[in-house]
């Protein structure tokens, strides 16, 4: 499933599904939302299960903002990813 974003010099594991609420809000139908809710209500029952907590929450950067860079490197570093060429 996953890929790699590569950004900054580093290389990323695609972890994580986005979705901007706002966006989600205009773009389905109220039928839609709902399902798009009991999907996350099953994946989160999903985690609980396996120990997990239900409902992690993230910081999220868009990489086209300037201080994108800073974040990715902060990132790499503590997850022990270097530079590519390095």
């Amino acid at each position: 499933m996953g890929g790699k974003l590569r950004f900054a010099g580093y290389e990323f594991d695609y972890k994580f599904i986005v979705f901007k609420s706002e966006d989600l809000y205009e773009a389905l139908t109220e039928e839609e939302f709902k399902q798009m809710i009991a999907l996350n209500l099953k994946y989160e029952r999903y985690r609980k299960k396996k120990g997990k907590n239900p409902s992690p929450n993230y910081f999220v950067v868009n990489t086209d903002e300037q201080y994108a860079p800073i974040v990715a490197s902060v990132i790499a570093e503590n997850e022990g990813i270097s530079r590519e060429g390095d």
